[in-house]
């Protein structure tokens, strides 16, 4: 068995529908990350930042696999049956 590692950005997925973080109308053009992905900010606004999360998981669950996905799925299976 042969290791190997992929580095990807939040942009693999974009074609799948899922929106990126920091591109112009990527999820922080929305939110203010502070407000969002800190303790502090579950602390003063739970419902707010379970809102978002929630938000992120329905989006994956509408998102379907694309090309590059495929693509990454036939290299893992090569490296493992080398």
């Amino acid at each position: 068995m042969r290791n190997i590692v992929v580095l990807t950005g939040a942009g693999i997925s974009q074609e799948s529908g899922l929106h990126t973080f920091r591109d112009g109308d990527g999820v922080w053009s929305r939110y203010d990350i502070a407000e969002v992905c800190t303790p502090a900010a579950f602390r003063r606004d739970p419902l707010l930042v379970n809102g978002f999360y929630n938000d992120r998981r329905a989006e994956v669950m509408r998102a379907a696999p694309n090309a590059a996905h495929h693509a990454l799925a036939r290299l893992e299976r090569a490296a493992r049956d080398g």
